[in-house]
Order: C-alpha cells, then structure tokens, then sequence
C-alpha cells in the first residue's frame, strides 16, 4: 500500500516537474535594442509636452485627441507613480497607434512581437527603470511619424 502511494506521488512529482521545466522554456522572442533619445534636444521635447497626468486620463486625453484628429506621437509615464504624459500631432490616414507601457523586458518583447506578427512597426521603445514605455503603429504614416519623431532627437528602435 505504502509502495503504491509512493509511485503515485513519484508519478505526480515528475509531471508537475516536467510542466514546470517546459513552461519556463521561452520561445524565440526578438531582441529590442531601445530608441535612443537625444538628450540635446529635450528643451524642444518639453514644449511639446502636455501636463503630466494619471494613466486613465491619459486614456481619455487619446481619445479626445482621436476625435479631434489628433494622435500621440511620443509619451513619457512613470508608472509606479501612474504618471503620463504626451506629445500630440495631427494624425495622417491610418491606424491609431497601440500605445503601451509594461514592467519587464519580457512581457514587453513578447507585446511588441506579437504586434509585429500583425504588421505592426515600434515606433519608439524606450526602458524607464524597467517600465517599458513603446508604441507601434501600420498603414501610411509610419515613414512620416519616423521623420517627426527623429526630428525630436528619438530613433526608432533595433529589432533583430
């Protein structure tokens, strides 16, 4: 009887340590290099900037913005203190962009290559302690968005 017992839990052990390994296995995720962003040019960035704000009224603030034919093209959050802010252009012909912030390079690679499996192109990735701030954008307007955020001193990042 103990013998059984001892199979099974064996059995049971081994299943649970064969899920475990394979489930920490990562699947191949591309490497993001970030965007670099030129700190001489950070005096023109902050008169672009809106105010700083809590990440739900940013939310809404990229909503009147699309109402108004307005996009963010570049955006800065803090988000353990859940503060954000945006720069904001018009917005040609295409898709509004997926904005995003997440803690972890992993969940982030992993978000930004699921897009790109989309047709989806990052626009601008950048690590602010971790917290990994990025938007991706399809369709016309992505050479222009390129060209206004490198007038802004903030390259597109390296996905290899």
């Amino acid at each position: 009887m103990s013998t059984r017992c001892s199979i099974g839990w064996l059995v049971a052990l081994l299943g649970l340590a064969f899920f475990w390994v394979a489930e920490g296995k990562d699947e191949k995720l591309p490497r993001i290099k970030p965007s670099k962003v030129d700190l001489t040019k950070s005096k023109d960035r902050e008169k672009l900037f809106g105010k700083w704000m809590s990440g739900t009224d940013f939310k809404v603030e990229m909503a009147t913005r699309r109402t108004k034919n307005e996009k963010v093209l570049y955006f800065e959050c803090e988000g353990a203190k859940d503060k954000w802010r945006g720069i904001f252009v018009p917005s040609v012909a295409q898709e509004a962009p997926y904005v995003m912030a997440q803690f972890g390079e992993k969940d982030a690679t992993k978000t930004i290559a699921g897009y790109i499996a989309l047709g989806y192109q990052p626009q601008f990735v950048v690590n602010n302690k971790n917290y990994w701030c990025f938007t991706l954008s399809k369709g016309a307007g992505i050479a222009s968005e390129a060209a206004e955020l490198a007038k802004l001193g903030i390259s597109a990042p390296e996905v290899k």
